[in-house]
């Protein structure tokens, strides 16, 4: 019991990985393990210190690890796919056939090697294939949204918009996907279509302080007034979440748009437009850039 709870900080620091494995190896199984499931949950070291301490954990303690073997000969293949290992992660997979045949699993792992070694196509239609047999299968269809990212290249974005606008119809709740459309509306210049999907976002995750200030931008971009007051109502609610300096550049950045075709600023605008640039004075204040930014705030 003592070892699963391991305190991280009391690991002492070790500079390569071969240190680390003998340091390791002297260590009881269960200290090991939680060191090693800790370190890939929070992603604390780099993929090939993961790949190799899970080679060294399965070499030396194979028999400890029980019904927990394949759990991390799973993670072992993901990883030697990533390091473009793919000798070894035809090894990994061909043990994986023989020892559960075509399960799910294995299927979505077999596709995701044909990914890696380019059969784009081949992987395509084995991620097909699994989300007509199970709609609820995410995994399948993240690596199947990646895959044809990969084969279109933005060489056919159109389809892949697509995709992708057929997917959330199903999805709605998938942030990552209303995100990956949002930016690629924003390459096509659909700035109304990529706020749309921001705004999706936002209905998820409210706090989201960066959101706003990239809706802000896209709409300050527009450069007319109306366009640069909504951008204001966004970058507001992005500084009574968390005050950012991009968002502060922003407010400046609209307020001179609409003083540009205005002339001048009601009491409520102006105030804001003094408080941004104290707040943006206030950054640059150790800079030595800081005289010719207040030159150009005026």
């Amino acid at each position: 019991m003592e070892d699963s709870n391991i305190n991280l900080n009391d690991v002492p620091t070790i500079n390569s990985i071969e240190e680390s494995i003998k340091y390791w190896n002297l260590q009881s199984f269960n200290k090991y393990r939680t060191f090693l499931d800790n370190s890939i949950k929070q992603n604390l070291n780099s993929s090939i210190f993961h790949f190799t301490h899970l080679e060294n954990i399965l070499l030396i303690h194979k028999n400890s690890l029980e019904q927990e073997l394949y759990f991390y000969k799973e993670k072992l293949f993901y990883l030697a796919l990533e390091l473009k290992k793919v000798d070894y992660a035809i090894k990994l997979l061909k043990e994986f056939k023989s020892t559960f045949g075509r399960e799910t699993k294995i299927i979505r792992m077999e596709a995701s090697l044909n990914e890696i070694t380019d059969l784009y196509d081949l992987s395509i239609e084995t991620f097909k294939k699994l989300i007509k047999a199970n709609q609820d299968d995410r995994l399948a269809m993240k690596r199947y949204l990646a895959t044809l990212k990969i084969k279109f290249n933005l060489n056919n974005i159109k389809e892949f918009t697509e995709f992708l606008v057929e997917y959330l119809k199903t999805y709605m709740d998938d942030i990552d996907v209303w995100y990956e459309l949002s930016d690629i509306y924003l390459i096509t210049n659909n700035y109304n279509k990529a706020i749309f999907c921001l705004e999706e976002v936002l209905l998820f995750h409210p706090n989201n302080y960066m959101i706003y200030t990239k809706i802000g931008d896209i709409l300050s971009s527009f450069n007319n007034t109306e366009s640069a007051q909504n951008a204001i109502k966004y970058y507001s609610q992005s500084l009574l979440i968390k005050p950012s300096f991009k968002a502060f550049w922003g407010t400046y950045y609209a307020l001179n748009t609409i003083l540009k075709y205005n002339k001048s600023l009601d009491e409520k605008n102006s105030n804001l437009l003094k408080i941004a640039k104290i707040n943006i004075l206030d950054f640059y204040k150790d800079s030595p850039m800081k005289k010719h930014i207040e030159e150009i705030l005026g």
